[in-house]
Order: structure tokens, then sequence, then C-alpha cells
């Protein structure tokens, strides 16, 4: 479930694809995002208050996101490439 939502939903993806361009490894970075979820999940759910993303311009947080995410992949060929 982790690795589906931080490629689509910018509240989440933007810090793993940071984490992960950090040199963090994928496993714990997967792990520490699935915690933040299943955090937020229960914080909506105890609040009964709609989910709000914290970003003003959610075009402009998927672009980013979607920047982060090019660069993860380029990074993670030129690793494959060394092999």
């Amino acid at each position: 479930m982790s690795s589906t939502i931080v490629w689509h939903e910018p509240t989440f993806g933007l810090p793993c694809f940071e984490r992960l361009l950090g040199g963090q490894a994928f496993v714990p970075t997967i792990i520490h995002i699935g915690r933040k979820i299943v955090s937020t999940a229960l914080a909506i759910l105890a609040s009964d208050k709609p989910f709000v993303p914290a970003f003003e311009n959610q075009a402009e947080a998927k672009a980013k996101l979607l920047k982060l995410q090019q660069q993860y992949k380029e990074q993670k060929g030129r690793k494959g490439a060394r092999k």
C-alpha cells in the first residue's frame, strides 16, 4: 500500500522520494512512510474531519513529485548500469 501511495499522493510521496534520493535504503523508507500513512489515517478517524493536504497548490506539489520520481528512476538506472 505504501509503495502505491507514494507514487500518487504528494503528501507522502515527496518525503519518501527525498529520503530515497538522499541515500536512505528503500525498505526502511517505505516502512517509515507506511507508519506516517497509518498515523494520518488514525488521526483522521479520531478527529472525524476530512483529509486536507498541506499544499496550497496541489498541481505544483504533483509536479514536484513527478520531478523527484524521475530523478529517482535515473539514479536507480545509473546504479543498475554500474553492476
